[in-house]
């Protein structure tokens, strides 16, 4: 899987633009866009509404809450991934969502967003996602 990591506002998007467009150049595929909530408002508020290469990238969404009910739709209409930590959402919830008995509470957990038979079918997501489901 190619991923660009992309996390802090300030850094250009035309840069994170070029580097995704030569990926799909060169290997025929959109890498996997890792960022966090601020940036995909920031991306969502600039690029709404324009055809943007973000749009054909699949996000990796890092948002540390026990859920996702504030996504900033415009570019993407949902996460492929969504990463949280699962140790935040002890604290907030009292329990661990998908904590695997044995595993350490302090790590980041990711989830697929959807079933494990459209997980098979993506893996390594090698098409943009399509229209997400409720």
């Amino acid at each position: 899987m190619l991923c660009l990591e992309h996390e802090i506002t300030d850094r250009p998007l035309a840069n994170a633009k070029v580097f995704i467009n030569y990926i799909a150049q060169q290997t025929g595929r959109y890498p996997v866009f890792y960022t966090n909530h601020n940036v995909t408002q920031t991306i969502s508020r600039q690029e709404r509404g324009k055809p943007t290469v973000f749009s054909k990238t699949p996000l990796w969404y890092a948002r540390y809450l026990s859920t996702v009910s504030d996504f900033p739709k415009g570019v993407w209409t949902t996460y492929a991934l969504w990463q949280f930590s699962s140790e935040k959402n002890c604290k907030q919830t009292g329990k661990c969502l998908y904590n695997v008995p044995g595993t350490d509470r302090f790590m980041d957990v990711n989830v697929f967003y959807g079933t494990p038979e459209e997980l098979k079918a993506r893996w390594p997501f090698r098409a943009p996602m399509v229209e997400a489901k409720n």
